[in-house]
Order: C-alpha cells, then sequence, then structure tokens
C-alpha cells in the first residue's frame, strides 16, 4: 500500500496514523507521536538560545531529523558537515552559533524517546547548509532553500513512489549529504515511509536487514555497487527489494549488470550535485546509457559542450552551467562526457584525466584506477590504482618499482613524456569520503609526506576527537633506510616515534611542547615494502597520545610507545 504523500512546506498539516512506524532506531520502532514528542522536547531545549545558525552531526537518521524539524520549526539554518571532528568545529566556529550532537565538544544532545507531550509541528521554513563531497578539491558550502528540498523530494515521488510503495528506507550513505539527505530522511518524513536509522556498513547488512522486512529499497553509492559478491545473503532479499538506487558517479556497465543479475533489479542512476541538485536519471538495461532528465528539469549543451540547465532544484531560474561535457539527443536525453575540470596542465601540456584513467583501465592488469596532479616543486601526475587479479600476480613479481614501470611504457604512445605519471599507489579498493565518493582529499592524503622524504605516505582511515587510525606505505625511497642498513634496510626505532609524534600534531588535539617519549617498545622488524597501521590515541588527562604501528597483513605488532606533552 503505498503512503500518502506531502511536501515538506505542508509537513505540519499532515495527520499520521498514531501506529505509522516512521523509523527504526536501535531496533525500536518510531511512530508519528514520538517524533512530535521528541521534536518538542528538543525545541524546550533550543528555545532559549539565540543562535540562528546550528552545526548539526549525528551518525544516525532518526536523531537528526529530530534536529531538522526542531530548527526548521523555528525558522533556523543548519550546517551539515562529514564530520564533527575538531578541525570541523574549528573552521564552523565562523558561522555557527550553536551546536547539536553528542560527537561535537560541548554539543547538545538530541533527546530521544521523550515522555514529553507531542505537540503539532510548527511550519517549517529557514534553510539547509550541504557540503560538496570534495572530489575535486576542498568541500564547499552550498545552501539550500526549502522550496528547492521541496522540489526535489516531489520529482522523486513522482518517478518512484509508486514503485516503491510502502518499502522500508535502508541506506549505506549518510544523511549528513546531500543525497542521504533527501533518500533517507526527507523523501520518508514526506511520503510517510519507514527509514531505518543507522547506515549500515556492507552489503551483506543490507540484505540480511532486507530479508526481514516486507518490502525494502536500497539507497546505495557505486563504491558499494562496484563491488557485489555472489556470496552475500542475495536469495532472502531478492524478492524483498523494490528498487536499488545509487548516486555520486556513473556505474560501470559491467557492475550495473552484476547488479541486476544478482539482485533482479537494474540499479537507478541519479546524476547530480550539491550545487545543482538531482539532474538526471538512467537505469542500464537494455544497454542504455542515456540520462533523462528529472522532471521540471531542463538541460542543454553550451557552446563549449558543457552542461547547463535551468531547474526548480535551484535557487533561481537562472542557467547553471556545469562542469561535465554531454551530448544532447533528439528525444531530450543526453549521453555524458568527461568532466572538463579534470582537464590540467603539466608543464604548459594539456592532459585529460579520465582519458589517462581510461588508457590505464583498459589493461589487464588494473581494474579501477584515479588521476590527480600534485602541485609541489614541480607540478606531478600521480595514480592511484586497484590491481586487478592479474595484476596483483605481476605486481608480486615485478615488484612496485618494477611494475609502475611497465604501466608507464604502456601509457608512452598516447601521452606526452612530462605528462606521465611519476608517482603511483597500488591499493586494495580507492579509498572514499563518507559519501562513498571518491575525493581528491583521499587521493592526495596517499602521497602525504615530507618533501624531504623522510615521511612515509599516508591515508587517514579514520578520526575522532581523541583518536586517529592510518595506513603508512614503507617505500623503499625514505630517508630514514640510507645507512641502516645496506644489507638489510631497517626502519628506525626514532624514525617510528617520529612519524607518531608528526601524525599527532596533525589529526589530535595536542598543542603542547613536546616533553618526552615514554613506554617504548619495539618488538617486529620493519622493512620496505611492509604496510602499517598507525593507531593514536588522545590522554587528555595525562596529555599524552598513545601510539601503537602494526603489520597489516598479520596484525603482528612492530612498535608502541607514549607521546607526553607540556
Amino acid at each position: 500500500m503505498k503512503p500518502d504523500f506531502t511536501r515538506l512546506q505542508s509537513l505540519h498539516l499532515v495527520r499520521r496514523e498514531d501506529a505509522q512506524v516512521l523509523f527504526v532506531h536501535e531496533e525500536r520502532e518510531i511512530t508519528w507521536p514520538q517524533l512530535l514528542a521528541d521534536v518538542a522536547a528538543l525545541r524546550v531545549r533550543l528555545a532559549d538560545s539565540p543562535a540562528r545558525d546550528w552545526a548539526v552531526f549525528e551518525e544516525q537518521a532518526y536523531p537528526f531529523s529530530v534536529a531538522l524539524l526542531a530548527l526548521l520549526g523555528s525558522g533556523r539554518r543548519l550546517w551539515l558537515p562529514a564530520n564533527a571532528t575538531a578541525e570541523t568545529a574549528e573552521r564552523l566556529s565562523r558561522h555557527c552559533g550553536g551546536w547539536l550532537g553528542a560527537q561535537w565538544p560541548g554539543g547538545t544532545p538530541v533527546p530521544i524517546a521523550q515522555k514529553h507531550p507531542a505537540e503539532a509541528l510548527s511550519p517549517l521554513s529557514g534553510e539547509v547548509v550541504v557540503f560538496t563531497s570534495g572530489s575535486t578539491g576542498e568541500p564547499r558550502a552550498i545552501t539550500k532553500k526549502l522550496h528547492q528540498l521541496d522540489a526535489e523530494v516531489a520529482s522523486l515521488e513522482q518517478l518512484w513512489g509508486e514503485q516503491l510503495g510502502d518499502a522500508q528506507i535502508l541506506g549505506t550513505v549518510s544523511h549528513q549529504h546531500i543525497y542521504g539527505l533527501l533518500f533517507r530522511v526527507l523523501w520518508p518524513l514526506c511520503a510517510g515511509r519507514t527509514s531505518h536509522s543507522e547506515m549500515l556498513p556492507t552489503v551483506e547488512s543490507v540484505l540480511t536487514r532486507a530479508g526481514v522486512c516486507a518490502h525494502a529499497a536500497w539507497v546505495s553509492s557505486p563504491a558499494h555497487l562496484r563491488r557485489l559478491e555472489n556470496t552475500a545473503p542475495w536469495s532472502g532479499a531478492r524478492s524483498k527489494l523494490a528498487a536499488i538506487f545509487s548516486s555520486g558517479g556513473p556505474l560501470p556497465a559491467e557492475s550495473a549488470t552484476q547488479c541486476y543479475e544478482l539482485s533482479g533489479h537494474w540499479p537507478i542512476e541519479v546524476f547530480g550535485s550539491s550545487e545543482s541538485g538531482g539532474i538526471a536519471w538512467r537505469t542500464q538495461a537494455d544497454g542504455n546509457r542515456l540520462w533523462t532528465p528529472l522532471p521540471g528539469v531542463e538541460t542543454a549543451a553550451a557552446d563549449d559542450g558543457r552542461l547547463q540547465l535551468r531547474s526548480p532544484h535551484l535557487p533561481d531560474q537562472q542557467w547553471l552551467r556545469m562542469d561535465d561535457a554531454i551530448t544532447h539527443e533528439q528525444d531530450g536525453r543526453f549521453s555524458l562526457g568527461p568532466r572538463l575540470d579534470r582537464i590540467v596542465k603539466v608543464e604548459g601540456k594539456r592532459l585529460a584525466l579520465p582519458e589517462l584513467e581510461q588508457c590505464l583501465e583498459a589493461h589487464e592488469w588494473l581494474s579501477e584506477s584515479r588521476a590527480l596532479l600534485l602541485r609541489r616543486r614541480r607540478e606531478t601526475v600521480a595514480v592511484v590504482a586497484v590491481p586487478s587479479p592479474g595484476g596483483q600476480q605481476a605486481l608480486s613479481s615485478l615488484g612496485r618499482h618494477g611494475f609502475a614501470r611497465q604501466l608507464r611504457a604502456s601509457l608512452q604512445a598516447h601521452f606526452e613524456p612530462v605528462t606521465l605519471p611519476r608517482l603511483w599507489r597500488f591499493v586494495d579498493q580507492l579509498p572514499v569520503n563518507s559519501q562513498g565518493k571518491v575525493s581528491q582529499q583521499t587521493l592526495a592524503a596517499l602521497f602525504e609526506r615530507h618533501t624531504n622524504g623522510t615521511m612515509p605516505p599516508a591515508q587517514l582511515l579514520h578520526k575522532d576527537a581523541e583518536s586517529a587510525e592510518l595506513r603508512l606505505e614503507i617505500t623503499p625511497e625514505l630517508a630514514c633506510f640510507e645507512g641502516h642498513f645496506r644489507d638489510m634496510p631497517i626502519v628506525p626505532g626514532m624514525a617510528l616515534g617520529g612519524w607518531a609524534e608528526y601524525h599527532a600534531r596533525q589529526r589530535l588535539p595536542v598543542h603542547g611542547d613536546f616533553r618526552r617519549l615514554q613506554k617504548l617498545k619495539f618488538r617486529r622488524l620493519v622493512r620496505p615494502g611492509q604496510t602499517l597501521r598507525l593507531q593514536l590515541t588522545y590522554n587528555q588527562a595525562r596529555t599524552s597520545v598513545i601510539w601503537r604501528f602494526e603489520n597489516e597483513a598479520d596484525g603482528t605488532i612492530c612498535a608502541s610507545g607514549e607521546l607526553v606533552y607540556e
């Protein structure tokens, strides 16, 4: 049975059945009266605050929705960052006077399961500030007015409301970004569908949860759909899934086909951005590659081939120029070309990074790749790549340098010598941010080091206010191997302590002068070619950082210690 649909701006007028379940939160069913009670309780807490702008971070969708309705019900503005780290808080402090969510230092927790008297919702107004994913640079703040969000939710219901019916919404993407905000929070609220509060971490967890629902829809990212496994519990979920959505980048044809073969559904791909909102959609059934504009969206190709659009999802009726090249068909659909903002110049020579990636992925050794331009003392093209099964064998036999040298040689017939990649990182999977996107920041972090070669390339895996975890690649060219020792190079113990201290300064709220290094234990030699996991934990009471290096291959502890500060 399809629930009744209402727009955001009329949500305060809706009358849901008391027994209607709107969220499943921590295995508890949240009904309409409970939602109203929690929103009312939070509004009482916020009543005396003069702050108009609030930073909101909640890992689960239900407390986030309570915060959203309470703040918009009082005409305030919500800022939705991707995380609640000290670094993010410092950046937002210039804009926000209030902090909602238990993860913020000094933030106001969102009340859940309150016995406060349920009150009707107030009319919603105000604005929501979302951030771009940072795919090609630093995340940028984008303000969304309520009428923009309303128009987009209405178009989603128009296209797929009948197909979803009473399906429960399961997500592997965060509601702190525009795609998850729309599909996991705003659309279900307006349609009266049940949304599961937890962001599910794996395909297996989605399928297991779908298997116990009468009907379900999966809000996914390309990162998850690129890595489907036949061994996942498809049999119990296949008949329960009503739809699978994907946004954040076009899916490869083979991934879309595999998804159809395993689930019985062609993924519904939605193309858009934080700035533009939803633009178009497609499925790749019958080999289709073309995109159909969403209801009310007008698209055209500018003189230089760029996509331009006019849309009710934008703040006004002006045409917006995008960085995507398109080719229009007579029926109004279009095909996507490369992103034009990924065309760079290396020492005066033009290089299309998507073209470089296509050439690399045509090689039998690679399944995925991303290229980027690093601006150091000289402009350098770098590549992060995922070897295929055959590529893994070649990597093991040739070594990293020999493997990269042969890949570079395969590109020489297609590109100018100065534009060929000089830096390479080979990974099991491309690093993604909380939106499931491969971003410039996550890629560049793999190449982070001091210019004199004293720091190994590092990738940030996790960070919160009191801890961080990084992956370090111990490359043979590190300066610490010089003279230590020629026949058997090993990392000096003090180098490990230095790396820990550097990353503690970069990642944790360490401010005082360094006093001493204590509780040192060196248990395993660290050799070139190894990959280490560095775990850092900040102890505020002791003004110290506990650090530990583990060999990623087998989990053995290589070294540990404590950094003590003034």
